[in-house]
């Protein structure tokens, strides 16, 4: 297998990101959450992703956060905003060059098993991953080439089976981390 895949974003659309969504004054880092995935198998809860912002939050408060969600998940992106209880920046659905231009805006992104996971690791941005229990899914499926951790549901299990608390510990081992280089 591949150790490292490398992608580029349009320079154009990396600038009108970087516009659209600029940093928070007094935030030092960019939590990135990706709600979003495409089987059902890979989607952790909309209520365990807001207990994990809302609890980065408390414990980490020079974090900022963008949410991000694909097409079709208004109603998943309403529901995350009325379970929170601190300012988020949602970035809308856009084309694969807007989603490949705003994923490099975070310094860390959690997010499910899928697509837009690997595209993080290609375009070099730290992840902690959500995945199903099946030890070929971590064992080969991976982030390549980037700064991870996985997070597994138990063996058999879907995402949705992962405790809020193990997500949690991962992200804030990974913001703790990358506190040095930021």
């Amino acid at each position: 297998l591949p150790q490292h895949l490398t992608l580029s974003a349009i320079p154009d659309r990396v600038t009108a990101m970087q516009t659209a969504f600029p940093r928070s004054p007094g935030k030092r880092l960019r939590l990135g959450v990706h709600i979003s995935a495409s089987e059902p198998s890979r989607q952790w809860p909309i209520s365990a992703f807001a207990q994990l912002i809302n609890a980065i939050a408390v414990e980490h408060p020079d974090v900022a956060f963008l949410v991000f969600y694909g097409h079709g998940q208004t109603a998943s992106r309403q529901a995350l905003a009325d379970a929170l209880q601190t300012p988020v920046t949602f970035v809308p659905p856009g084309d694969i060059d807007d989603l490949m231009a705003s994923l490099p805006l975070c310094d860390l992104l959690v997010c499910n098993d899928g697509g837009v996971l690997h595209l993080a690791a290609g375009l070099g941005v730290p992840i902690v991953g959500l995945f199903e229990g099946n030890p070929m899914k971590t064992g080969c499926w991976y982030p390549w080439g980037v700064a991870y951790t996985s997070v597994s549901a138990p063996e058999g299990a879907a995402v949705a089976e992962i405790e809020p608390s193990a997500v949690y510990e991962a992200t804030s081992r990974m913001i703790r981390s990358l506190s040095p280089t930021l």
